[in-house]
């Protein structure tokens, strides 16, 4: 088991203590870190695997800059 599996598996265990839900959200030309997010449990993340039922195959995520300070960004 290599670092980045072994660290997602510590923070998912650790949020699933509180949580009822782990959800993530990867790149599709991500698919190292697909296959680590795999190989803990996570679903939903191989095209080839088709649908999975209550899992997007996509997210936009934006920011209103009335509401949110972007720092850096």
């Amino acid at each position: 088991m290599g670092c980045a599996e072994r660290l997602v598996r510590e923070v998912t265990k650790f949020l699933l203590g509180t949580k009822e839900t782990v959800s993530l959200f990867v790149a599709h030309d991500n698919p190292g870190a697909a296959h680590v997010y795999s190989r803990v449990g996570f679903v939903g993340l191989d095209p080839q695997e088709g649908s999975v039922p209550g899992v997007d195959n996509w997210s936009e995520i934006g920011f209103d800059r009335n509401v949110v300070r972007l720092g850096h960004w």
